[in-house]
């Protein structure tokens, strides 16, 4: 497995945590919040902007990611997923 296909692994594994929610079972689905005890509810604009700006910084992300597990760099801060939720975690 080259180190390329190693920090993909790694990217595809933190974006899956990032989006769970595991701990209050809140998700975004299809441009739909679903969230314990609430109805579904679609997401605002404001809101589809904050993810098209958390996939922006995810990418850039993963591009220092791989520079810092080449040794090319320093370890990236890894960027938060906006709270849409009531209850975030």
């Amino acid at each position: 497995i080259t180190a390329t296909m190693k920090s993909a692994l790694i990217l595809v594994l933190l974006f899956s945590s990032a989006v769970a929610f595991t701990n209050y079972s809140c998700k975004v689905q299809n441009n739909i919040v679903y969230e314990p005890g609430n109805p579904p509810r679609n997401l605002t604009p404001e809101e589809i902007k904050q993810i098209a700006e958390y996939r922006k910084e995810w990418k850039g992300w993963g591009e220092q990611l791989n520079r810092f597990i080449l040794g090319q760099g320093p370890k990236p801060v890894e960027p938060v997923f906006p709270c849409l939720c009531r209850k975030c975690t």
